[in-house]
């Protein structure tokens, strides 16, 4: 049966993720897996430990409807992991694939590619949304809620 994909790094905000994994889990039956760039203990930033299930290596994305990524409240770890980013800029392609990204996950998509010619937004700063070459200000939103449609 497929899952909810949510990817974790060191310092992401899970409590930007839990009540859509509730909904999933309650509402459609669709239970959650965590990735991550390896198996080992990832420390969130409200100090909740969570224990990867698969690693981004083992990921198949037929094995899942949609990947979550949540906020990130402190991005240098993650900037640091290119077994997470090299994840993501092979995900850049893909049409049918849901990627969901809350907080300052776009900042990671905008990096890796995935945002390159689509509208999107962001909880960075203004200032550093402007300092950051990889994020194209021209399809920056200053809204709560950007959808894309992939057809």
């Amino acid at each position: 049966m497929k899952k909810l994909a949510v990817l974790v790094c060191p310092e992401c905000s899970i409590q930007e993720v839990t009540n859509a994994m509730y909904l999933f889990r309650w509402y459609y039956n669709v239970k959650t897996a965590i990735v991550s760039s390896s198996k080992d203990l990832v420390i969130s930033e409200e100090g909740i430990h969570i224990q990867p299930e698969i690693t981004v290596e083992d990921f198949n994305k037929d094995d899942y409807y949609a990947l979550v990524l949540t906020g990130i409240s402190d991005l240098r770890p993650v900037l640091d992991d290119n077994i997470i980013l090299n994840f993501l800029r092979s995900l850049k392609d893909e049409t049918e694939f849901i990627i969901g990204a809350i907080g300052s996950s776009p900042f990671l998509l905008s990096l890796t590619g995935i945002l390159d010619n689509k509208k999107f937004t962001n909880s960075l700063w203004k200032e550093m949304n402007e300092e950051f070459k990889c994020i194209d200000i021209n399809n920056f939103v200053y809204a709560p809620l950007i959808v894309v449609e992939t057809s």
